[in-house]
Order: structure tokens, then sequence, then C-alpha cells
């Protein structure tokens, strides 16, 4: 990746489909996040916990080498920057 930036993307919650970007070290001086609700609420906001489970699964992959690796540009880390969009409720309701 250009720069040294990594960025890994998880699978997991409570929907099959839901997949979390998580930014396993931004600087040296940062902590990792992810852009999970739960990374929001339980670390930065209310200070509980010290990282989500996507982070430490990250984390888990790294040390047992099994993080699959994908070369990109900067146009496809921006995209893994962007939200996906809202999901469109169920038709009938």
């Amino acid at each position: 990746m250009p720069y040294g930036r990594q960025f890994y993307r998880v699978h997991g919650g409570k929907d099959a489909d839901d997949v979390y970007t998580v930014h396993s070290q931004l600087m040296s001086t940062f902590s990792p996040s992810c852009t999970c609700p739960a990374f929001a609420y339980s670390v930065l906001l209310s200070e509980t916990q010290l990282m989500c489970k996507h982070v430490l699964a990250v984390r888990l992959a790294e040390r047992l080498d099994k993080c699959l690796v994908q070369e990109g540009s900067d146009d496809d880390i921006a995209k893994l920057c962007d939200p996906p969009p809202p999901k469109a409720p169920p038709k009938g309701k």
C-alpha cells in the first residue's frame, strides 16, 4: 500500500453482509480504529472497552499470519473509507 497504509475489511455483525473497515495503525501515535457502531460507542464514547471484536480479529489474524493481502491504489483506499449506502427497508413495511 502507498505510504505503508494498511486497511482490513472484516466481515461480522448482526447481518451476514456487514463489513467493517479496520485501520490497524493509521500512524505510530494512533490506536487501531474500526467503522463499526460498537467501536464508536464502547471504545470512543463510553470508554468501556479497549477495542471491538473486529480490531481483535485483525490483531489475531496478523499474529497468526492469516490476513489476505490485496494491493490497492489511493482511489481504492478512498473507497474503503466510504461507508456503504444504507439498506432499504423491506417492502411492505
